[in-house]
């Protein structure tokens, strides 16, 4: 994945095609299926954000806003779900067909022991299968996350039934979300892709 799918991330479609305006919900993602395990769909508050000029040149271009989402289901000894990444097309991007969008991975993880987060309680080697069926974005795009991809994340479970996510090797935080006895999900800030 990259970013985390950078991770990581996207979504949808047994026969998906569409997207546009919406929350990320209906024609966006499609109609392949999204469990969510008993916790909240944090996608649902993503929206299209300020991501229209370049902040390092001052220059418009083609982008959008960028958040991943992620839900784990507890399979005793491992896990499984789906990552996405959900990009809200820019005026640029829209100018020259681009268009609001979901890009997803199938996720199965296997649990290890946490080396670098000192108060999380498990740790993920996590294979992502980009899911070229349940997503909705441009071929250009999904061409470039076509195959399997790798990452290692640590996760902090807490009582209150919130959990924090970092990467396992730098050990940086890259999202936050909910936990429950048999799942756990995150999503990330906004930040801005340019294409």
């Amino acid at each position: 994945m990259k970013q985390p799918v950078i991770i990581v991330l996207a979504l949808l479609a047994t026969g998906c095609s569409g997207l546009k305006d919406q929350d990320t919900g209906s024609e966006m993602l499609g109609t392949c299926e999204r469990p969510q395990h008993g916790l909240t769909d944090l996608s649902r508050n993503f929206s299209s954000g300020d991501c229209d000029v370049q902040q390092s040149t001052g220059a418009s271009g083609p982008g959008a806003t960028s958040y991943f989402y992620g839900i784990y289901k507890d399979t005793a000894g491992g896990f499984t779900g789906y990552e996405e990444w959900h990009l809200f097309a820019n005026e640029t991007w829209e100018g020259s067909d681009g268009y609001d969008c979901v890009m997803r991975w199938t996720v199965d993880a296997t649990a290890g022991e946490v080396e670098n987060c000192g108060g999380c309680d498990v740790a993920l080697d996590v294979t992502l299968t980009f899911d070229e069926a349940c997503s909705t974005c441009p071929e250009t795009l999904i061409e470039a996350e076509k195959g399997t991809s790798f990452e290692t994340y640590e996760v902090m479970r807490r009582s209150d039934g919130t959990s924090r996510w970092f990467f396992g090797e730098s050990g940086n935080e890259f999202g936050s979300g909910q936990s429950n006895g048999s799942a756990m999900n995150f999503a990330t800030d906004e930040s801005c892709r340019w294409f």
